[in-house]
């Protein structure tokens, strides 16, 4: 009886031994599990916060350039070389001693309304005449190229119109022994059509307006009410 007894409590402390020896090694391998896990945390948290700050490294970077673009809009823009200072304005390439040759002005052109004058030759007539002039000191005649000759005709029925269009005007006048009859009838045909009332004396070169020229610029004034401007001394 002793002797089961005793068997008995072996059995049991064996049994006790075996089992707290099972409970040791499982709290090892719980506790081991529990490092093992702790380590895996801590791995993934780190590397999720390494992803994260390069990551977010990523997104600053981006924004700083975002921010560097929207600052200075040429930034993305390639630059693009400067042209040589030896091509002109116009692309053209031209040396440095070369300089562009200034351009004349055209003469202003002055036209001279001119009645009474002849079929054959008088335009070159009445520009001989202020060549004359011009010789002669006239400074109001300027450069007698600048002046053209043109020939209207007094019996024309637009020579009203043409009188109020035009300011220069000129009766021409031959110093033959016809030129005063002639010079009349142009005279009556210009107060009968409605034509100039200030006309210029343009008569081949003269000494004096002695005579023809100062018979001409009373009848004009008497009897068709013309100013007829007489030049020669």
């Amino acid at each position: 009886m002793s002797d089961q007894a005793a068997g008995l409590r072996r059995w049991a402390q064996s049994r006790q031994a075996s089992e707290e020896a099972a409970s040791g090694e499982a709290a090892v391998t719980s506790d081991a599990s529990d490092i093992d896990a702790a380590i895996v945390d801590n791995a993934y948290r780190e590397g999720h916060e390494q992803a994260q700050e390069r990551a977010l490294g990523s997104a600053s970077f981006a924004d700083r350039a975002d921010s560097a673009e929207a600052t200075d809009p040429q930034a993305s823009e390639p630059a693009v070389p400067e042209r040589a200072s030896s091509e002109g304005k116009s692309g053209e390439i031209t040396c440095a001693g070369d300089e562009p040759e200034p351009r004349s002005e055209p003469a202003a052109v002055i036209p001279l309304m001119v009645l009474g004058l002849p079929r054959k030759g008088g335009g070159e007539r009445a520009q001989a005449a202020l060549v004359s002039w011009s010789r002669q000191g006239k400074r109001w005649v300027g450069d007698p190229a600048a002046w053209q000759v043109v020939a209207c005709d007094a019996h024309s029925p637009h020579l009203a119109q043409l009188a109020r269009q035009e300011k220069r005007w000129a009766l021409w006048v031959d110093t033959d022994g016809d030129g005063f009859r002639q010079a009349f009838k142009v005279m009556q045909a210009i107060r009968r059509g409605g034509g100039p009332r200030r006309l210029l004396a343009l008569h081949p070169p003269v000494a004096s307006r002695r005579g023809l020229l100062n018979n001409l610029q009373q009848m004009a004034r008497e009897a068709f009410e013309i100013d007829l401007l007489v030049l020669a001394p």
